[in-house]
């Protein structure tokens, strides 16, 4: 492994979080024309219909304390009048509910669809996905040692497979085995003692009974009682190579991954502030207009 990673990753810390996604600011709202010339009827409705009841309770009261009839009339047509009134101002504000209903479902969707662009979650992913890719490259020395430990483990049929090896089956003095034999040996590669497989499958082999098999068989039987397992024999070369090589192979599939991931990353965090700087009029009108809508029925409430 090299340092590049290491590297790398500082790159990766140095790209600045962006932060939650920006929220519109409050201001003052004023409700519409329409609105503010509604709220005055209300008002002025009630200002008739208090005036109203003023008149139908003075009608009694100066009819038994035998008021004067024409002023009695006055105050019934000023009663009359004022209930007129208040029957024809209108008070149903449901034009405006639903105004505030339709704004208010238009302004969950610009929001969410906001911190969906804006928000920080796209560049959190990736950062994630990067701090796997660093997790797994700081797992690296111990997964070489765990593949160290499995040859180890299997030294002992290394060795074996080893010593067989060193016993060509043509050097070998092996009754009724000539070169046609050797040949169709050869060229099921079966050139050595190491090489000789199960019985069954031995016999298998074009011109080589099960005698003949048999043979082979216990010839290797009688050459692995010689075997001596030597624990302290180290790992052949060429494994532990193999091993170093798919540690480094792993290795640099990491740091490419990481090349491409740290690109990937700053292209988010990019776009993240392109769309704060473009959608953020827009998000500031879409939030208005709904506090618009809210204000108009607070008035109207």
């Amino acid at each position: 492994m090299t340092a590049d990673f290491e590297s790398l990753w500082e790159r990766v810390e140095a790209i600045p979080h962006p932060g939650p996604a920006p929220k519109p600011q409050a201001s003052t709202i004023l409700p519409s024309r329409q609105a503010r010339f509604y709220r005055r009827l209300l008002d002025g409705r009630q200002v008739t219909l208090a005036l109203a009841w003023t008149a139908f309770i003075l009608l009694p009261i100066l009819s038994i304390a035998g008021g004067d009839p024409v002023s009695l009339w006055s105050i019934g047509g000023v009663g009359l009048l004022c209930l007129c009134c208040v029957l024809a101002i209108p008070t149903d504000t449901s034009a405006f509910q639903k105004r505030l209903q339709a704004a208010e479902a238009e302004w969950k969707s610009v929001e969410a669809e906001w911190e969906q662009c804006a928000g920080p979650r796209s560049f959190d992913t990736k950062k994630l996905q990067l701090l796997d890719l660093r997790n797994e490259w700081n797992s690296l020395p111990d997964q070489e040692e765990e593949k160290m430990e499995a040859l180890r483990d299997v030294q002992w049929d290394t060795q074996r497979q080893q010593f067989l090896s060193g016993f060509p089956i043509h050097e070998a003095d092996i009754f009724n085995i000539g070169d046609p034999r050797l040949k169709a040996l050869q060229d099921a590669k079966v050139k050595t003692a190491a090489d000789i497989p199960a019985e069954e499958n031995l016999s298998r082999i074009q011109g080589i009974g099960p005698s003949i098999a048999k043979t082979l068989v216990d010839w290797r039987r009688t050459l692995q009682s010689g075997f001596q397992f030597d624990p302290a024999e180290p790992l052949l070369p060429v494994q532990v190579d193999g091993v170093k090589a798919d540690i480094a192979a792993q290795a640099r599939d990491l740091e490419l991954q990481l090349r491409l991931g740290i690109a990937d990353l700053e292209k988010t965090l990019a776009r993240i502030k392109k769309v704060r700087s473009r959608g953020a009029e827009i998000l500031s009108l879409e939030f208005d207009r709904y506090q618009k809508a809210r204000n108009e029925v607070s008035l109207l409430s």
